[in-house]
């Protein structure tokens, strides 16, 4: 071998390394498969890069939150437990939420086959998401599917009990107590310049159109309570450098993030 170059051992058989593999001093074999080579720690995630089969190192993510900053809930229809973040005076889900609302054609699914929704949730319609078929609450039974309701707030929709959809007004609140900066809402290790500042952990999760996912990576969108006419309500979006409401589609399938009702 060229002693100039840097190789990797791969079954066996010396190769040139690849960039990664030179940046982290570790070659990737068949013995180190799906371990985890830290590169980075902070408070609510660890980044590094794991061995796959391909003898390629996959980018690696996984959120870690502190006991001490976080709550945590548990669902009770399913069993399904949610870390909580409270900034100002609100109490906010800090996960998307992944309850298979069980309502033909109420929800799009996971965008992953693989992790039951466990990274971005599930994708839901607007109607899905205010509960539309009234089998947790009557405040916004009978919204969507392009018909003019009258919502009563707060909102349950399909969240946990004491737990509802944000109207348009709550999430300005939530955007303003953390200082209108769409960097902070934004979870580490997703974004190209996070800061996550107060635990958000807002993910890129994109949103369902038309049979396909789009904008997964470089989008979030979550639904709001707030109907602006037969047809479209209000949603959350956040993007790598902005973040704003805009009202859309209810047939779209967004993310839904809950909030704590007041005492």
């Amino acid at each position: 071998m060229n002693t100039n170059n840097i190789y990797a051992c791969d079954n066996g058989e010396f190769r040139a390394a690849k960039t990664k593999e030179i940046e982290f001093a570790l070659g990737c074999t068949s013995y180190n498969q799906d371990f985890l080579q830290k590169t980075a720690e902070s408070d609510y995630a660890e980044y590094g890069f794991v061995c796959k089969e391909n003898s390629e190192w996959d980018s690696y993510v996984t959120i870690q939150r502190i006991e001490s900053k976080y709550g945590k809930i548990k669902d009770e229809r399913d069993g399904k437990s949610y870390y909580t973040i409270t900034i100002g005076e609100q109490t906010w889900m800090a996960e998307n939420l992944s309850f298979d609302y069980k309502v033909k054609g109420a929800t799009y699914g996971t965008y992953s086959n693989t992790d039951n929704g466990e990274t971005y949730g599930r994708y839901y319609t607007w109607a899905a998401a205010m509960d539309s078929a009234g089998l947790y609450s009557t405040n916004s039974a009978g919204c969507g599917y392009g018909k003019t309701c009258t919502v009563k707030t707060p909102a349950r929709g399909i969240c946990p009990e004491g737990w509802h959809i944000p109207t348009s007004n709550e999430w300005n609140t939530l955007y303003s107590a953390i200082g209108s900066s769409p960097y902070a809402m934004q979870a580490k290790g997703y974004w190209s310049d996070p800061k996550d500042t107060y635990g958000f952990s807002a993910l890129p999760a994109g949103f369902y159109n038309n049979g396909s996912f789009r904008n997964v990576g470089s989008g979030a969108y979550f639904w709001s309570a707030t109907e602006y006419d037969g047809g479209s309500a209000g949603y959350w979006n956040l993007n790598a450098s902005s973040a704003n409401l805009y009202s859309s589609y209810e047939l779209n399938g967004y993310s839904v993030r809950c909030l704590k009702d007041s005492p």
